[in-house]
């Protein structure tokens, strides 16, 4: 009596079953395409690069230093981590932040905001000692120690630990 060869048939059936459910199944992304919220925030803020300085102005064409930090964390998404918007101007930002105990003058994170003059001006920070705001001048990237107004502190966002 001749039994029929079941294994042959049977991987044959499974790697059918595979090579639908694969082209049926969404593609993934690797790592390295997976924005952290950090980069969000930053690409979205250096996105705006030479747009206009106008007071009280929160974009999209035009932008006072506040409303730059507003734009970039709610067009990330992320405007709960800086306050769900309700702190509009430097000082207010700073002050949400220095009462919680989030502050520092020598540790920061991509993403974390920069204040600058006890909160006359604030920014995001980039990085290697790098920030990007809304300036007299427009929005630029500049250093942290090249704003006339003295460094005040570094506002701890969290937001570097986070990803998508």
């Amino acid at each position: 009596m001749r039994v029929p060869n079941q294994g042959a048939r049977a991987l044959f059936s499974a790697a059918l079953a595979a090579t639908l459910l694969m082209s049926a199944a969404p593609p993934t992304t690797t790592s390295a395409a997976v924005l952290s919220e950090a980069s969000q925030v930053i690409s979205i803020a250096k996105a705006q690069r030479g747009d206009p300085w106008r007071y009280g102005a929160s974009g999209p064409y035009a932008f006072d230093c506040s409303g730059l930090v507003l734009y970039a964390y709610k067009m990330a998404g992320d405007l709960r981590l800086i306050g769900n918007g309700n702190y509009r101007s430097a000082y207010a930002l700073y002050k949400y932040f220095r009462d919680r105990g989030r502050t520092s003058r020598t540790h920061a994170t991509p993403g974390d905001l920069v204040i600058w003059g006890a909160g006359r001006h604030v920014g995001i920070y980039l990085g290697g000692g790098m920030a990007i705001s809304t300036l007299n001048t427009g929005v630029r990237i500049h250093a942290v120690n090249a704003v006339s107004a003295p460094f005040t502190a570094y506002l701890r966002t969290g937001i570097y630990q986070l990803s998508n």
